[in-house]
Parts: C-alpha cells; sequence; structure tokens
C-alpha cells in the first residue's frame, strides 16, 4: 500500500482527530494573524494540545476499527501517528502563512 493511499485513508478512521485539530490550528494561525508576537504561545499550546487529542483519539477508536486497518496492510504506527504528523504539518504551514499574511495586512 503506498503513502498516499495510507493517508486517504487515514481521514477515514481519523475523521474526528483531523476535525478537532483543525479547528485548534485555524484558531491559533487566526490569533498568530492579529498577534505575531504571540507565536511561541500559540506553539506551547498546540503543544500540550497533541497529546491530549491523540490520547483521546486512541482512547476512544474502536477495535474492531483497528483491526480492519491493521488487516488492510497498516501498522500500529502508522495508525497511530499519520494523524498526527498531517496535523503537525497542516499546523506549521497556517502558522507560516499567517505570519506572512499579518506582516502583508498589518505593516509594521
Amino acid at each position: 500500500m503506498k503513502l498516499t493511499q495510507k493517508i486517504r485513508l487515514s481521514g477515514r478512521y481519523g475523521r474526528m482527530y483531523y476535525i478537532v485539530a483543525g479547528i485548534i490550528d485555524i484558531a491559533c494561525a487566526v490569533f498568530i494573524l492579529f498577534d505575531p508576537m504571540a507565536t511561541p504561545a500559540i506553539l506551547l499550546i498546540k503543544l500540550m494540545s497533541i497529546p491530549v487529542l491523540a490520547y483521546l483519539f486512541f482512547a476512544l477508536a474502536s477495535n474492531e476499527k483497528t483491526f480492519f486497518y491493521l488487516n488492510l496492510g497498516f501498522s500500529r504506527n502508522e495508525y497511530r501517528y499519520i494523524p498526527i504528523v498531517i496535523d503537525a504539518l497542516a499546523f506549521v504551514l497556517l502558522v507560516i502563512l499567517s505570519i506572512i499574511l499579518s506582516h502583508v495586512i498589518f505593516p509594521a
């Protein structure tokens, strides 16, 4: 199974993780847009939210669903860490974009 196929399948079983993490990412990006100096504090908030969301994601995942994806060729690590990595990459891209836009919208 290719990595792109695994990422697409992760959207099915990790939908709630992606939704909640996406809301947090967008809220952080909007906050950084209006106050770029708060970026370190926002990064700490995001770093603290990742383990909490991951714990809830793993604790609430049904075992039947887990075994279904393991039978498709996922390893347990891929099953657990693909949504976290995708979320982290999306957060970094949103932060970079919001910092760039904050300098365009509110020039110093």
